[in-house]
């Protein structure tokens, strides 16, 4: 699992990251942005264990990028 993510934004799809982007660089000159990736095991569960337990951690995890990201600003 991935997306793209700044302060103002998140985006699963890198195009559309682009196009958000592109105003923000006229605007405030920054075109800032993180990509935030997953990665979890496939075990004997098999792939959908797996995505569930990453997604699950996601969102457990996905307030608090979007607090930190926020706070750096």
């Amino acid at each position: 699992m991935y997306w793209y993510q700044n302060d103002r934004h998140v985006w699963a799809e890198e195009f559309r990251a682009k196009l958000t982007l592109l105003p923000d660089l006229i605007r405030y000159r920054r075109s800032d942005v993180s990509l935030v990736r997953l990665i979890t095991p496939v075990r004997e569960g098999g792939l959908d264990q797996a995505l569930s337990n990453a997604r699950e951690f996601t969102g457990l995890a996905f307030p608090s990028l979007v607090q930190t990201f926020r706070e750096s600003d």
